[in-house]
C-alpha cells in the first residue's frame, strides 16, 4: 500500500524518488490459529456432566454453548432481559471490572450494539426456572439482598449472581 502511495507522489512529482520500491511485499501469515469446536459426543458428554453441577454455572455454560455468548455478555444479564414470551434475551450490556476503583459496572458491548438473541425454547424454560428461583432468593434475603448498583444507585438484578444478589464472577473476566 505504502509502495502505491509513493508511486503515486513520484508521478505527480511531489517527490523524485519511491523509497519502498526496493521493499518486498510482506508474505501471507496465519494470523489465528483454526478454531475447534466440539463434536456431537463432546456436547452430549459435556451437557451430562452439566447436569450435575450447580444451577447457575450449568445456566452460564449453556448460554454459551448454545447462545454463543461472551462471558461478560453472560455476566450482563438482567433478569429484565429475558423475554419468556418469544424465546429471546436481549444482550445490550456487559459486567466489567474496574480494576483503579476495585468494582463491578455495566458497560457497552463489544461492539457498543444491542442485539437480541434467539434462546431454544427447552433452554428457555430452564432459564425461567432459575429466574424464579433468583426472585426468590431476593425475597429470602430481604434486606440483605446486596445486588450491583448502577451510577444512580439503582439495583440491578443479574441473572447470574451469589446467592446474596451481587455478581458470581471474578474481576478477571
Amino acid at each position: 500500500m505504502l509502495k502505491s502511495i509513493f508511486s503515486k507522489a513520484v508521478k505527480w512529482g511531489v517527490i523524485k524518488d519511491n523509497p519502498m520500491k526496493n521493499v518486498d511485499e510482506p508474505k501471507d501469515k496465519v494470523r489465528h490459529r483454526g478454531m475447534k469446536f466440539y463434536d456431537e459426543n463432546q456436547i452430549k458428554q459435556l451437557l451430562a456432566t452439566l447436569e450435575n453441577v450447580d444451577m447457575k454455572f450449568r445456566i452460564s455454560v449453556k448460554l454459551a454453548l448454545f447462545v454463543g455468548l461472551l462471558m461478560a455478555e453472560i455476566g450482563g444479564i438482567r433478569i429484565d432481559c429475558l423475554n419468556f414470551d418469544d424465546n429471546t434475551i436481549l444482550i445490550n450490556k456487559t459486567l466489567q471490572y474496574d480494576k483503579d476503583f476495585k468494582k463491578y459496572f455495566l458497560g457497552p458491548t463489544k461492539n457498543k450494539k444491542s442485539r437480541i438473541v434467539s434462546v431454544p425454547s427447552t433452554f428457555m424454560k430452564e432459564l425461567k426456572l432459575y429466574a424464579e428461583k433468583q426472585e426468590k432468593l431476593k425475597e429470602v434475603h430481604g434486606t440483605e439482598w446486596n445486588p450491583l448498583l448502577n451510577q444512580e444507585g439503582n439495583k440491578i438484578d443479574l441473572l447470574i449472581s451469589r446467592d446474596d444478589g451481587f455478581s458470581n464472577y471474578s474481576h478477571n473476566l
